[in-house]
């Protein structure tokens, strides 16, 4: 209806609603495909900030991990080590592959100066079990990335992440299995 009183006022208006679906069909489609990914943000002091994101993907009938850190400093050693303990107070250690990271320059002018800011991006894959996997859905009371040149450690209240990644890898090894 609201449709065909615009078209009044429009000359030649060609209203199709297929391009109209369509539209709305990408749009739902690229929101879900953000939603992939689970993340949170830690900036206990500004120059140890950083911002941890977390893919779980299923890929030839192996579970893997991706894990992002963004910060100004933080690289990933040779060999990524990443701890994960559970509210029952289980822990698990994955051992993972380096992977390429970014580097992003930029400067902040104030007055006349220019200070250089970086931001460097470290990503390692982590592969693991189904039985890991399913150390996830337990909930994740504490994070641990060995880094350099320092560590990433953070504690939830409440499970944050365990849980959604657990959702993401059940999704994605039911996406895996499908093809």
């Amino acid at each position: 209806m609201v449709l065909n009183r615009f078209c009044i006022f429009a000359k030649n208006c060609k209203f199709n609603m297929k391009k109209y679906l369509l539209l709305l069909f990408v749009f739902v489609l690229s929101t879900s495909i953000q939603a992939q990914k689970i993340s949170y943000s830690y900036k206990p002091l500004a120059a140890e900030g950083c911002n941890v994101r977390f893919t779980p993907n299923w890929k030839d009938g192996n579970p893997y991990l991706l894990i992002q850190v963004k910060s100004d400093r933080m690289l990933f050693p040779e060999s990524p080590v990443a701890l994960f303990k559970s509210f029952e107070g289980d822990t698990i250690r994955l051992e993972g592959t380096k992977l390429d990271g970014k580097k992003e320059s930029a400067g902040i002018m104030i007055g006349y100066m220019i200070l250089p800011a970086t931001e460097l991006e470290a990503r390692a894959m982590f592969e693991l079990s189904s039985e890991q996997v399913d150390f996830f859905r337990k909930g994740i009371a504490k994070v641990r990335i060995y880094l350099t040149p320092m560590n990433h450690e953070r504690e939830f209240n409440k499970d944050k992440i365990g849980n959604k990644i657990y959702k993401v890898f059940m999704k994605s090894k039911k996406e895996d299995a499908e093809f």
